[in-house]
């Protein structure tokens, strides 16, 4: 058998197998009254109940209320029904984070006199990604989607997990050699109907959407290529964004390095520079400070170092760049 054949086989019986187990998940789900509750105790230690229903697909967490970033935003009722946009946009105006390193989900509520209250709900993906792959070594399950509850079981955001992150646990474990030996006999009579024929209606879909579209999309394909290339522009605005430190974050350094020890008169900030003027108690001790502070760089005096009469106090002036932001 050539190896484009060898390839071509593996590749229909993996999607075969993958329909396979994608139908028995549909019927398994529903016999599941109940979710498996998995508890994250303050220490990553997990209790687990209603463990025989993970593999049916139910699997509700309750991870340490530290671990959960919650922000209410009131936001015009004009705004509300591009939230996604915002919440992408200006996602570390509200939370201390990069949006792509975070799962997040959102409601919102009408308050009255315009307004609309949105309810954002964020936690950590790495940290989130540890808490699943724990639970899947624990009960040697490949989890697929979750959702996430507080101490009181609601949920409050429901996810899929990445396809990548499923391909790591399926192959680490021994599903398919279980499947082969199983449902073998089954898997002749299957392999030649259910999945097939979904194939088809696939296909019949996909042929009767493509001619619709040509039929009647017309300028809606010229619109959608402006959308796109507008989307790119935002996107590469909302990285050029995301690449720079914020006036906020800036200014939160200053005050932590001058505080107790210097008392600032003036303070200006452009083009990424900052000047400052005032007096201090060690010059050379805050100078110290800021380089070694990543923020900044080329620290210099920009006027002589003289002592305050009748006080503890030197002359400030001194200059400094913003570095770049480091993700």
């Amino acid at each position: 058998m050539s190896n484009a054949v060898s390839t071509k086989l593996n590749y229909w019986v993996d999607w075969w197998l993958n329909e396979l187990v994608s139908i028995y998940e549909a019927c398994t789900y529903a016999l599941a009254k109940q979710a498996c509750l998995v508890t994250v105790g303050g220490n990553n230690e997990l209790t687990i109940s209603n463990r025989e229903n993970l593999n049916r697909g139910k699997l509700k967490i309750v991870l340490p209320e530290k671990r959960v970033m919650y922000r209410e935003i009131i936001l015009p009722d004009s705004a509300a029904g591009n939230i996604e946009k915002i919440l992408e946009f200006e996602f570390n105006k509200y939370f201390p984070v990069a949006v792509s390193d975070v799962v997040y989900a959102s409601t919102t509520s009408p308050l009255g006199s315009s307004k609309t209250s949105v309810q954002v709900w964020a936690v950590k993906r790495d940290y989130l990604e540890r808490v699943l792959e724990a639970i899947e070594t624990s009960c040697n399950v490949a989890i697929k989607h979750y959702s996430l509850a507080d101490g009181t079981g609601k949920e409050y955001l429901q996810a899929k997990r990445s396809r990548n992150a499923v391909s790591r646990k399926t192959s680490r474990n021994t599903v398919y050699d279980r499947l082969y030996r199983l449902v073998i006999p089954v898997l002749i009579i299957t392999c030649l109907s259910i999945p097939v024929y979904k194939m088809q209606m696939y296909i019949d879909e996909a042929q009767q959407n493509i001619s619709r579209l040509e039929q009647d999309a017309g300028e809606l394909i010229k619109v959608r290529n402006e959308i796109l290339v507008i989307e790119d522009r935002l996107n590469n605005l909302i990285k050029r964004k995301n690449a720079r430190y914020k006036v906020t974050q800036i200014w939160a350094q200053l005050s932590d390095i001058l505080k107790n020890q210097a008392e600032v008169a003036r303070v200006t900030y452009k083009n990424n520079k900052i000047h400052i003027q005032g007096k201090a108690r060690s010059v050379e001790r805050i100078i110290k400070q800021f380089e070694a502070n990543d923020m900044f760089s080329k620290i210099s005096i920009d006027a002589p170092v003289r002592n305050i009469r009748n006080s503890n106090y030197e002359t400030m002036k001194i200059s400094l760049a913003v570095n770049s932001e480091i993700k």
